[in-house]
């Protein structure tokens, strides 16, 4: 007697088992991808959101002993303003356009995401300081070239201002270079908005404990 045969099976029984259990596979590793992709996109613009930002720039920045990049935050000028005199369903279409409109000016390597209401950020890996800032200034003048139609016959063009920090220079994590790049966000603001500043120590004055924009008086 063979104890290698299985007596009274169905050799085809067993083949759709498998087969079963392979589809069942399937369909869960196929949820999971899904799963994941949900937990990891803004569902409005289909951007990364801020949990795939920190989850990307930790793998890349520990994945290279030369790892360097520039983190930027862009925000839409005036935003506020398009919902309350258009609707949300307005907003919503602005935030969408607007990102379709970066995602296609900023290299495709770059990260791009939604990290909360109006703004977004970037990560790129441009090698200077000079070539991060053009990519922008590219972007924003597409971005203010555009004629968005409002619910009323009217269009209106959007424009954005954005801060950008340097790895390395203004800081290591995440944390460090986001919260460097909304000072200068800060201070594209205080200046006129619709620009875009690399964070400098130079731009701020201290009061008291206070980190100060110095306003361009010219």
């Amino acid at each position: 007697m063979s104890f290698g045969t299985l007596v009274g099976v169905d050799k085809s029984e067993i083949i759709k088992a498998e087969s079963k259990l392979n589809s069942y596979v399937r369909i869960i590793e196929e949820s999971n991808k899904e799963l994941y992709r949900l937990a990891h996109t803004d569902p409005l613009t289909e951007t990364a959101n801020r949990r795939a930002l920190f989850a990307d720039y930790e793998a890349r920045s520990k994945a290279s002993t030369q790892f360097h990049c520039f983190v930027s935050i862009l925000d839409i000028d005036h935003f506020k303003g398009y919902n309350d005199k258009y609707g949300h369903d307005f907003g919503d279409f602005v935030l969408k356009e607007f990102a379709v409109q970066i995602r296609n000016q900023i290299p495709p390597e770059s990260i791009f995401s939604r990290i909360g209401g109006e703004e977004f950020c970037v990560v790129d890996f441009e090698k200077t300081n000079m070539n991060s800032r053009r990519n922008l200034e590219q972007a924003l003048s597409k971005v203010q070239g555009l004629q968005l139609q409002t619910p009323i016959t009217e269009s209106v063009n959007i424009s954005f201002s954005a801060g950008i920090a340097e790895y390395g220079v203004d800081g290591e994590t995440l944390d460090q270079l986001l919260k460097n790049a909304d000072r200068a966000l800060y201070y594209a603001k205080a200046n006129g908005r619709s620009c875009v500043i690399p964070y400098s120590a130079d731009l701020f004055e201290m009061r008291d404990t206070t980190l100060i924009a110095k306003v361009d008086s010219d």
